[in-house]
């Protein structure tokens, strides 16, 4: 990754092929995700299954987004120490 910062709740990762932006957004209690591969997206936390999940009609886990779309950008199996 080219440059990684964290403020006011936000994650930024700029890399050569893009921004990717997750935002928690406390007034709707979503989590926000924006990447140049994958687009704008919306997650809602399900605490029957402990997981973030797209509003999306693919519901998309935001754990297994955010692996699929690193590991490719790194070239390796990219992982978490916890899952979310």
């Amino acid at each position: 990754f080219e440059e990684f910062d964290s403020a006011g709740g936000v994650i930024s990762v700029v890399t050569a092929k893009g921004v990717w932006i997750i935002n928690k957004h406390s007034a709707s209690r979503q989590v926000w995700f924006s990447s140049p591969k994958s687009g704008p997206s919306k997650f809602d936390y399900h605490p029957d299954v402990s997981q973030w999940i797209s509003e999306r009609e693919d519901r998309t886990k935001l754990h297994d987004l955010l692996v699929e779309e690193f590991s490719e950008l790194i070239g390796e199996e990219f992982t978490f120490e916890e899952a979310f």
